[in-house]
């Protein structure tokens, strides 16, 4: 069995700019949704490393000194803006991911937004009521 000369195959490579997010508007809501999934895992590291020192009362007193900065203020108001926007995209996208029946006939996308924020705003009541409940 006698082989061939090998073949190469140049794959052709589509050529992208830097900014190819910036070009429509939906790949720029895709980049900020994923952008805020990692700044808010880097914030909850961030976190947990600053909670680690809660141990020692003297870190800690400075921890919340930390905690009532205007520049603590200003990185907080970023991460909600960053929270908010993944849980209402994410909010968005599932119904249109998943397959929500109503008897025989599939959920309006309108309506299955609808109970996923409803969802979101009892859960968010439950837990708030909870903190409330063991601040006293």
């Amino acid at each position: 069995m006698k082989k061939g000369p090998k073949t190469q195959i140049k794959t052709y490579v589509r050529p992208t700019s830097n900014d190819w997010w910036l070009k429509k508007p939906s790949y720029t809501r895709y980049i900020l949704r994923e952008l805020s999934g990692v700044v808010l895992g880097g914030y909850a590291i961030l976190l947990v490393l600053l909670m680690s020192n809660a141990k020692d009362p003297a870190k800690f007193t400075e921890f919340l000194s930390f905690l009532k900065s205007p520049v603590s203020i200003v990185i907080h108001l970023v991460m909600l803006a960053a929270a908010l926007n993944s849980a209402i995209t994410f909010f968005k996208l599932s119904p249109r991911v998943l397959s929500l029946k109503e008897g025989n006939e599939h959920m309006s996308l309108a309506k299955a937004e609808s109970l996923h924020f409803a969802a979101l705003g009892v859960a968010s009541v439950v837990i708030l009521g909870i903190f409330i409940a063991m601040a006293k």
